[in-house]
């Protein structure tokens, strides 16, 4: 996989590369334009001032032009070309034409005309074609000359010159300005790349240490945190998110770490009453009283781990959400009559009475299965940890505490007294295998309440608890 660096690097000097390519075409277009123009006024400026060799008188028009003190139109070593005509007659031509003609447009547009064509040497040239009217120098008795000493015939007859010179020079600026732009381009390319390398090193490197830092993160390093102090705005929330999962991840752990030793813990004490159980039955196998006696017990111990891996399973399903909700109109008062008969007989051998006062016909929109699971851990949780001759109230609530019999209710309390639980035990009563000295030891796992709070957000219930003149109120509602 292609790194951050490279990837920047690579973006960077395409797009610098694309920018300077692009500003080099500019300014050459720039050079180029500019040097074409005064090229192009140097070569008119020059036409006009032939043009200004040319008289007439009458009808008459003849060219003045000493050669011999304009040696770029020699005929041997001039570079630049000349030919004056009028319509059907040519005028003069330069010295370094001979007796060829200069090319002419097609179509006379205009006072000036500029074009690109080849010499009649062969080699790169521009020419200019200007229509004029000749200069006439006799004036009329007692007229005197205008400023310039010039005057023109505007009915007169036109002449025209076309005026050739070569590009050469010019070209081979431009070809030269073209390649230092180029070279110009590559080296500043160059630099470019170690300049952006250099600054993404830099820039790059608080990544590049928390790369380092994060590579070292194992299973025993849970606990070390990335120090924020040199961290650069852009991924200090990188930083706290990953030092928040280092924390969440160092709780989980420590929390599996503990799940296994309460379940070990949880399963030692029953397995070494079944293997007590068993070498009794097996050491006096002749006492039909006691092998029955040691079956009854092996049986309440089977029962017991079954509870636990049931508990624990059920757990795991709703932590995982592998059993996603289907939610219904669920009767409540029917549900918790439903969830309180597997708990008859020991609330009966207690004397807990159950007091269901949901009314008849109210309804908790939910997942009947799992609320039933839910009820019948809290109903067995305070039939188990009830003292003889209690009580477990089941309340229903609602916007009037559902004493309307058509009214879906929000909720239930479930109520029961608790003189052994004191305020610091509520925080911990829906923790795993927790269990309170004395009245909350012995066969109780300690897992039903935390399956009550876990299916809660399941099925997106609340779940509180509170102690109330001695009372334990656990209150479930929509959330």
């Amino acid at each position: 996989m292609r790194s951050l660096r490279s990837r920047l690097t690579l973006y960077l000097l395409v797009g610098s590369g694309a920018l300077l390519a692009l500003g080099g075409f500019f300014l050459y277009r720039v050079i180029a334009l500019r040097l074409q123009e005064d090229f192009d006024q140097q070569l008119v400026a020059k036409a006009r001032s032939l043009a200004l060799l040319t008289e007439a008188a009458g009808r008459a028009i003849w060219v003045e032009l000493p050669e011999e003190g304009l040696p770029e139109f020699a005929a041997e070593t001039g570079g630049e070309y000349f030919e004056f005509w009028v319509p059907g007659r040519v005028l003069r031509r330069s010295n370094s034409l001979g007796n060829r003609d200069l090319p002419r447009p097609a179509a006379v547009s205009g006072e000036v005309q500029l074009w690109d064509a080849p010499l009649p040497n062969g080699t790169p040239g521009r020419f200019v074609l200007l229509s004029f009217l000749p200069r006439i120098d006799d004036h009329p008795a007692g007229e005197a000359p205008d400023w310039g000493g010039v005057r023109f015939d505007p009915a007169g007859p036109k002449a025209s010159l076309v005026l050739a010179r070569g590009r050469g020079d010019l070209n081979r600026f431009l070809a030269e300005t073209r390649l230092w732009l180029g070279v110009s381009f590559l080296f500043l390319l160059a630099g470019l790349a170690g300049l952006v390398r250099l600054s993404l090193g830099l820039g790059l490197a608080p990544l590049s240490r928390l790369s380092e830092r994060i590579e070292r993160l194992d299973v025993a390093s849970l606990g070390e945190r990335i120090d924020p102090t040199d961290v650069p705005g852009e991924i200090s929330v990188v930083v706290d998110r990953i030092n928040d999962l280092l924390g969440r991840l160092e709780t989980s752990f420590a929390r599996e770490k503990a799940y296994s030793a309460h379940l070990a813990h949880e399963l030692r004490t029953p397995l070494a009453e079944l293997r007590a159980a068993t070498e009794i039955g097996m050491r006096w196998p002749d006492d039909p009283e006691l092998v029955a006696a040691s079956l009854g017990d092996a049986k309440a111990i089977g029962l017991h781990m079954e509870r636990i891996a049931g508990n624990l399973l059920a757990l795991a399903r709703s932590e995982s959400a592998q059993d996603p909700p289907i939610e219904e109109a669920v009767p409540l008062r029917a549900a918790i009559e439903e969830a309180w008969r597997p708990l008859a007989r020991p609330a009966a051998e207690k004397q807990i009475e159950l007091r269901n006062e949901v009314p008849e016909g109210v309804a908790l929109p939910t997942d009947r299965a799992k609320l039933g699971l839910i009820l019948s851990n809290l109903l067995e949780n305070a039939v188990s940890h009830g003292s003889p001759g209690g009580w477990v109230a089941c309340r229903a609530v609602g916007s009037n505490n559902g004493s309307s019999p058509e009214e879906a209710v929000v909720g239930l309390q479930v109520i029961n007294p608790a003189a052994d639980l004191a305020p610091a035990d509520l925080p911990h009563l829906f923790d795993r295998f927790w269990r309170k000295d004395g009245a909350r030891s012995g066969t109780h796992a300690g897992l039903g309440l935390p399956l009550v709070a876990s299916l809660g957000r399941v099925l997106g219930l609340s779940v509180a608890a509170d102690l109330v003149a001695g009372n334990l109120e656990i209150r479930l509602a929509k959330a």
